[in-house]
C-alpha cells in the first residue's frame, strides 16, 4: 500500500471517531446557586446557608448546581483560599445536578481555622465557573 493511500485511511478513521464522540465545551456547563454551610441534611442538602463560621468549625461545605448535558462527565477543580493562599486543592468527575464540595479541619494539625476572609472556586476547563465567600471570626 503507498504512503498516501495509508494517510487517507487514517483520516477517515480519525473522521469517524471525531463524529462519534461527544464533545463537551464551557458553552454546555453552568454552575448556579451557591452556597456555603456547616451541617447537612439526610437529603444531601445544606441546612442553612451561613457566611459567617467560627473557628472551631470542622467542616464546611460548598454546594452548588452543575448544569451540563445530561450523562456526560464534567471534570471540575476545587480551590479552596484562606485571604489569597490556596490552603486545599482537589479535583474530580461529576454529573449534572447538585454538588458538594467539603473542607474538614484536620482536627489533630489545626486547633482552629484563621479568623479571616475565605473563599472557594470551582474551576472547569482553565476557566472559573462559580465561587463563593465565608468569613471565620472568633
Amino acid at each position: 500500500m503507498k504512503k498516501t493511500n495509508k494517510l487517507v485511511i487514517l483520516s477517515a478513521v480519525m473522521l469517524v471517531i471525531l463524529i462519534n464522540c461527544q464533545t463537551i465545551s464551557l458553552s454546555n456547563v453552568d454552575a448556579s446557586n451557591p452556597k456555603i454551610g456547616i451541617d447537612i441534611n439526610n437529603d444531601g442538602y445544606i441546612v442553612e446557608e451561613i457566611t459567617i463560621l467560627r473557628p472551631n468549625t470542622e467542616v464546611i461545605y460548598f454546594q452548588f448546581n452543575l448544569e451540563s448535558p445530561e450523562n456526560m462527565e464534567v471534570a471540575l477543580d476545587f480551590k479552596w483560599y484562606y485571604q489569597n493562599t490556596i490552603i486545599a486543592e482537589y479535583s474530580g468527575i461529576y454529573f449534572q445536578g447538585p454538588i458538594t464540595a467539603t473542607l474538614r479541619r484536620d482536627k489533630e494539625t489545626i486547633d482552629a481555622f484563621r479568623e479571616g476572609g475565605y473563599h472557594v472556586e470551582v474551576w472547569f476547563l482553565n476557566t472559573l465557573l462559580i465561587k463563593d465567600f465565608f468569613t471565620v471570626i472568633n
